[in-house]
């Protein structure tokens, strides 16, 4: 491992490449990219109060996402179309609850998922089928956190978090199955 400098003091949470170009997200709402396989790395965003991006996901070496959580308390959720240059943002709800994204995952250019946390305990997983811009969620019958989830195509997916809690969709997420 060789060290480099990411220009930033915040902890660093999550990263994702694609060919040569990555993003990073980490704490006080960072969000860093780099076009050259990490060897060095570009600050888009840096010094917020509060928030972070705890899962990052680069879907083509132009395409990529961040989610976490903003500075009120919402679920948050950044694209970028060219490379980590520039971002779009969109805060959303679990279902009218505060709450923080803990992972993210896409399939293609419009579908995506995240895995969540209310803040009550309860684990939810959210569906985008517009490329972000909307959120649907489904809130799990558990007081486990979900802390990262995984899709291998449109249909079939995985998701895990607290105290060995599993579960698994062949469906899009519609419905899941597996481990308390």
């Amino acid at each position: 491992w060789a060290s480099v400098q990411s220009g930033v003091t915040d902890e660093l949470y999550s990263i994702s490449f694609s060919g040569s170009n990555g993003i990073c997200g980490g704490g006080s709402q960072t969000i860093l990219y780099s076009t050259n396989m990490g060897t060095s790395w570009n600050i888009f965003q840096t010094g917020f109060f509060g928030g972070g991006f705890f899962g990052a996901a680069m879907l083509s070496p132009q395409i990529g996402f961040v989610a976490g959580q903003n500075s009120i308390f919402q679920p948050l959720f950044a694209k970028t179309t060219d490379s980590g240059v520039n971002w779009d943002f969109t805060a959303f709800y679990l279902n009218n609850n505060e709450g923080e994204a803990t992972g993210i995952d896409f399939t293609d250019a419009n579908n995506g998922y995240v895995s969540a946390a209310v803040w009550d305990g309860t684990g939810a997983v959210s569906k985008t089928t517009d490329g972000g811009a909307n959120w649907n969620t489904i809130l799990l019958p558990t007081n486990q956190t979900i802390h990262d989830l995984e899709f291998v195509d449109a249909n079939n997916g995985y998701l895990c978090g607290g105290l060995g809690f599993f579960k698994s969709t062949t469906d899009g997420g519609t419905t899941w199955s597996g481990g308390v």
